[in-house]
Formats: structure tokens, sequence, C-alpha cells
């Protein structure tokens, strides 16, 4: 009976609940209404309207939520110039506000816990630190928008935490990936579209061909090695061959960007995940990079042609300039960039200089002077922004999930879950490296690659601690 009556009393509970719910959409629809029609605020009426089906979306349906953020996410990715484009407002205000709104409800309105680990708590710690950090930001005469944009840039990491909520289950794990894969493909055919047209269609002189949009490295490096991990483990064929394209998309894309650093990481990345697979995909790693050498090496010299020896001596000047050192033009002028950012840092270790704290340098050899938001090092960028004490919150996890996803990839035979498991860890570890020339950490692929990678750590570990892997 005692049962029987506190079902009675639940249910009567939820059509309370739905009907203050229902009461107050009405009242807030027929406000919209007449905003929109006495004051001529349709739209932000619409804003709102919008705002509201965002958090029905959030809340009742949080898997659709994110497969729309994946199969949305390479116009987030491709809007990457200077300046706010209404794209940029559009995608970028919708992951990063749905990000929000999802932390906000979890921990505020349901106050669930979602951290399951150190890691969670150094990175909730940053962003609520951050937040006080702010104060000392404006005191630096930083703008509140820049101040805000950059905020809003990092907050994106925090969609790892949704991601390892809902996604325990194989199936829906290989969906996110699948939509995810859409859109680094169509970034990939992007990039090849605008070498095409920039490059190869208005050449002029020969220097022209090796001049290219470098975007998305970190995007196109991260499918380059989890499509490498995927294509050893059995499946079918055709899953096989759709694996094997999006392989030779990212690789496209990624050469055509003419960043030699990430093509010698890729390399190097490819070498140590070469110790950790077994026999039959080691000699099935070696047999794929022999067809991607013979396809890649026609579709080079269909594509370039008569400028294809040229294209060559161009590729090779590429390479041997990393040699260069302190000799290469442009490590001199990041280590001018470097000396103003160390004074930044000496004047305030402690609390940085703020977020979209601007960086003014002068160029000796150019006689120009630039003031950029960029800083070509993510460890230098974020210390300049907020100190030394915040930098450690940030980069803890990063080392954190390097370590766990080394130490479960020893352990795991799981062909899936290892596929992935080193896919993401050397992916970190790539970003890592590769932040040492530039804030890769800190681009808007860098942040949602670095989401994804610590969901898919910390879901493997889950699985492998609770036995439902081996």
């Amino acid at each position: 009976m005692l049962m029987t009556s506190n079902k009675g009393e639940l249910l009567n509970d939820n059509r309370q609940i739905i009907l203050v719910s229902t009461g107050i959409l009405i009242i807030l629809a027929l406000v919209g209404l007449w905003l929109s029609v006495e004051v001529g605020a349709g739209t932000y009426v619409l804003a709102g309207i919008s705002g509201l089906l965002l958090i029905a979306l959030i809340v009742k349906y949080p898997k659709l939520w994110l497969y729309t953020i994946a199969i949305s996410s390479f116009s987030f990715f491709r809007s990457g110039a200077e300046g706010v484009s209404t794209a940029d407002v559009l995608y970028g205000g919708y992951f990063i506000a749905s990000t929000f709104i999802w932390v906000f409800w979890k921990m505020i309105v349901q106050r669930e816990r979602i951290v399951t680990n150190i890691a969670d708590w150094s990175i909730l710690f940053f962003f609520a630190f951050l937040l006080i950090n702010s104060f000392w930001s404006f005191n630096q005469d930083v703008n509140l928008f820049d101040w805000f944009r950059e905020y809003a840039l990092f907050f994106t990491v925090l969609l790892y935490f949704p991601i390892k909520y809902y996604f325990r289950e194989k199936k829906d794990i290989v969906t996110l990936l699948i939509l995810f894969g859409i859109s680094v493909a169509i970034c990939a055919v992007d990039q090849l579209r605008m070498y095409k047209e920039n490059a190869l269609s208005q050449v002029v002189y020969a220097y022209q061909l090796g001049i290219s949009v470098r975007i998305n490295q970190t995007l196109f490096s991260a499918g380059i090695l989890y499509s490498v991990m995927l294509s050893l483990i059995d499946m079918k064929v055709w899953k096989r061959v759709t694996v094997f394209i999006f392989l030779v998309l990212s690789t496209s894309a990624l050469l055509v960007s003419f960043s030699r650093s990430f093509w010698l990481l890729i390399i190097f990345g490819i070498i140590l995940l070469f110790f950790y697979l077994n026999k039959k995909q080691k000699i099935m790693l070696l047999i794929g990079f022999f067809i991607i050498s013979i396809i890649g090496t026609v579709i080079f010299l269909n594509v370039f042609k008569e400028k294809s020896k040229l294209m060559t001596t161009i590729i090779e000047k590429r390479i041997l300039s990393s040699t260069e050192g302190s000799k290469d033009i442009s490590v001199q002028l990041r280590l001018v960039e470097y000396e103003q950012v160390f004074r930044g840092i000496a004047a305030s270790p402690w609390f940085g200089n703020g977020l979209g704290k601007r960086v003014e340098f002068y160029d000796p050899n150019l006689h120009w002077t630039f003031r950029a938001f960029n800083i070509h090092n993510s460890y230098f960028f974020i210390v300049y922004r907020v100190g030394i004490p915040l930098a450690l919150f940030f980069f803890f996890p990063v080392i954190y999930r390097i370590f766990w996803g080394e130490r479960l990839a020893r352990r795991i035979d799981d062909q899936f879950y290892k596929a992935l498991l080193l896919g993401a860890t050397s992916t970190i570890l790539l970003i890592t490296i590769a932040s040492f020339a530039s804030a890769q950490f800190f681009n808007r692929d860098g942040t949602v690659v670095l989401a994804m990678s610590y969901a898919l750590i910390d879901i493997i570990r889950n699985k492998y601690d609770n036995k439902l892997i081996a």
C-alpha cells in the first residue's frame, strides 16, 4: 500500500510539473507574440524561442543534441578568420551555449556529480577560477568582448563531460564517430578546394605553389591517427574502404596545408603506434603505407602534371628548412614574439595579463609592428593569459590522459577500444608536442579534438575498470 501511495504521489507531482511547465510556456508564447507585434522585437523573440528549444533538446534528447554538434561541427571549424562572422555567432554560440547549459543543468539544477577522476576536478577548477581571474583581466585593460570570446572558446573543451556521460555503448560511440568523421571529411574537401582555387588556378610564381590556408591541422592529424588505427581492426570490406577513403582525404588536406611540423609529427606518431600493434596489424600497416604511397604518387602526378617536379622541390625545401633552426625566418619572428611574451609573463606571473590580451611586438626584419591575439606556443599562451597556477590546472588533465591512455593501451585486448584508445592518446600527444610551435590547444579544432579524445579515454577506462572489456 505504501508503494502504491508513493507511486500515486509521484504521478501527481509529475502532472503538476507538466501543468506548470505548460502554463509557463503559454505565458511566454503570449508575451513573445505581443513583443513581436507591438514592440517589433521579432529577432529577440526568435532568439528566445530558439533558446527554449535548445534547452528542451539538451534536457530531453541529449544524445540527439550531441549528434547535431558532431554533424554541424564543420561550420565551426571552417570559421577561423579574424573577426566575428554570422557563422561564428550561430555555430560557435550553439556549441558553447549548449555546453554551458548542460554543465549548469547537471551540476546546479540536478546536482549530479559529473566528475569521475582528479583530472575532471582540475579542469572544472580551471574554468571556475578563470571567472574570478576575469576581474584581474579587466584591470589589465582587456576588452570585455575579447575576454568573453576567448573564455567561450576554452569552454568548448568541456564537451567531453556530456560525451562521456551519455556515450557508453559501442553503437552510440560509432554513430558519433561517423558524424564527426563526415564533418572532418567536409573540411578536408574544402581545404583541397581552397588550395586548388588559390594556388593551382591563380599561380604566377613558383613559390605560390607552396602557399596554402593553414587551418585545422590538428583536426586532419587526428583524422589520420584515428583512421590509421581503425583501419587495422577486423571489419567488413566496405567499412575498411570507407575508413581508407577518409584517411586519404585527411592526409591530402594536411599535405596541402604545407604544415611541415605536422607532417613530421604524423610520421613520428605512426612509428610510435607501430610498437603497440600485433604482428598482423604491423604487416597491414606496412601494406597500407605502400598502397597509399602508390595512390598518392599517381594523384600527385595527375594534379600537378608539369609542375610536379617543381612541387617536389618546394616540399623538400619545406622539410629541410625545419633543420635550419634559428636561421629560419619564421623561427626568428617567433623568437621576437616570445621575447615580448616573456616580458608580459615576468610582469604578472601569478595572475597573467588577462584572456583576450593582445601581444604587441616589433619585427626588425620586416620593419612591422604586430598586435595579435595569437601566441605561437600553447604553454606561453596560457601562462601569459592566466598565470602559472591556472595554467597548471589546465595542463594537468593533458598529462593525466596521456598517462592513462598509454597504460591502458598495454592492457586492453579489445581491438575496437584499443584502436580508439591509441588514436586518442597519440592525438593528445601530437597536440602537446605541436603546441611548442603553435597554440594548438586553443584553436577551434584543437579544443573539440581534445574534448573528444578526453572523453574516449575516460569511457574506455570506465569500461575496463568495470570489467566490461578486457
